[in-house]
């Protein structure tokens, strides 16, 4: 029978590593999300599942009274998420944005610009998970 090899302790134990969000591996080597994130293949992972997510047109509905919804045609917002969330982005590129942080940060986030005259929406600007609280 082989033997087993004693991994030395890093100090650092499974409470600590609760408490931080991650885990302690077999290896006893803690990872968390933000270790994590500094694996390319962590980070490629998450850009194959962005990426995926984001080739799927998204589609805004309004329920309609009793039961069943049509699609909001007619919303500011559903222009926004299906021609141009903001000057810079196409809609591909916002939601893979947006799905990118969903998966490494545990959520994503972005600002409404509204019109200061009638409240209408304007644009969609995406925030970096850290800047939130």
């Amino acid at each position: 029978m082989a033997k087993r090899k004693k991994i030395k302790s890093s100090g650092y134990t499974s409470l600590e590593a609760l408490i931080d969000g991650g885990s302690v591996s077999a290896s006893g080597v803690p990872v968390s999300a933000d270790t994590a994130r500094r694996v390319t293949t962590v980070l490629g992972c998450a850009r194959v599942i962005a990426e995926g997510v984001a080739q799927v047109p998204l589609k805004l509905f309004k329920s309609r009274k009793g039961s069943g919804a049509d699609e909001a045609t007619d919303e500011d917002l559903y222009w926004l998420v299906t021609h141009q969330p903001n000057s810079w982005m196409t809609p591909y590129e916002w939601r893979e944005q947006m799905v990118f942080h969903a998966v490494l940060a545990r959520g994503s986030f972005s600002l409404i610009t509204r019109s200061s005259l009638d409240r209408r929406i304007l644009e969609l600007l995406p925030v970096m998970p850290g800047a939130v609280s």
